[in-house]
């Protein structure tokens, strides 16, 4: 196909690939490895934080632009049970399992499906055995990227296991809208529809029943400054770094609904998000230190921010929360759609 490329080999020796959907004032670049999102430029300019080669996204933990899973997020004490039995997992945050552990999806070459012979949709495909990563069940999970003249980015996922099992996966892209060698996020006016938030421990794990985010820092809802309270006064912004909160969501789950809107005062490019799933993760790229991205970029503190539409993290340990578990032989399906203006 004219729209792939070589990226590079992996250390096994597998050949990964770079894809490129486009329509409207979207390119989306994509590679089979973690099934990533590598650069998203609009109108020209791109908003992704990335590498330019395949070997840098295998040696990375930051997981930019890929699939998370089997689950995103954190599980507490690296274990869960259901149905009466307790399943281990691979730790690699210290007690608490991220991302699924440290064989994640993000570290594999998906299988590609197929692309459309107008060049704007993929399909990525893995099976994750019964055990991977600790988890049960022999899981199908699909994602697919539709790029639209709308100037919109659908990701659609299909998982389907053998077994009783969990599921929350979710897409851990680095966005700055100001482009590249832009300042970093905090200038970016965020809006995010959600009354409530997790509050979390010193583990970053979820403490318990939501909490109002008003007369708090981590209040979005008229929309601000990322900036204007990053650094403030409060306990649950200092155990972060920052912004590494899940919010509750008020879409109803609503794929026509927009709860997310990201604005540079640089660019002018508006980013706005809606998703099927009940929450989302906000992290202001808290963590990024020195991190040589594409073209030589070092990408540092707060370079960007991930939007992580998702299942509230360490749900199987909260009983009150939406349930990450998939039945057997139930599909279900997990969507999140970008616009961009």
């Amino acid at each position: 196909m004219e729209n792939r490329k070589n990226f590079g080999k992996i250390l096994s020796g597998s050949e990964a690939f770079l894809y490129t959907l486009k329509a409207g004032n979207i390119q989306l670049d994509v590679t089979d490895f973690g099934a990533s999102w590598v650069n998203l430029c609009f109108k020209g300019t791109d908003i992704l934080l990335g590498y330019d080669s395949v070997g840098q996204y295998e040696s990375s933990k930051n997981y930019f632009g890929a699939v998370v899973g089997r689950v995103g997020n954190r599980i507490g004490n690296s274990s869960f049970s259901l149905n009466g039995k307790t399943y281990n997992l691979e730790s690699n945050e210290g007690t608490n399992s991220l991302h699924g552990g440290i064989h994640g999806y993000d570290k594999r070459i998906w299988n590609t499906d197929g692309v459309s012979d107008d060049g704007r949709k993929i399909t990525f495909s893995l099976n994750s055995p019964s055990g991977d990563q600790g988890y049960p069940g022999n899981l199908d999970l699909s994602v697919t990227y539709e790029v639209t003249d709308n100037n919109e980015i659908l990701t659609t996922y299909k998982a389907k296991s053998d077994e009783d099992t969990l599921c929350n996966p979710t897409n851990h892209s680095y966005f700055n809208l100001n482009g590249s060698n832009g300042a970093n996020i905090e200038n970016h006016i965020l809006k995010i529809d959600a009354d409530k938030y997790l509050e979390v421990d010193e583990k970053l794990l979820p403490i318990g029943t939501p909490s109002n985010v008003e007369g708090t820092p981590f209040d979005f809802r008229a929309g601000k400054e990322i900036g204007k309270d990053i650094r403030a006064d409060n306990k649950q912004i200092k155990l972060g770094g920052g912004y590494d909160h899940n919010y509750v969501l008020n879409g109803n789950g609503d794929i026509n609904f927009d709860v997310v809107e990201v604005v540079s005062p640089v660019t002018g490019i508006c980013m706005k998000m809606s998703t099927t799933m009940p929450g989302i993760q906000f992290y202001a790229g808290n963590m990024l230190d020195d991190q040589t991205g594409k073209n030589g970029e070092v990408y540092t503190k707060r370079s960007g921010l991930a939007l992580e539409t998702q299942f509230f993290p360490d749900s199987i340990h909260h009983s009150e929360y939406p349930s990450a578990v998939l039945r057997q032989g139930e599909e279900k399906k997990y969507l999140t759609r970008y616009t961009f203006k």
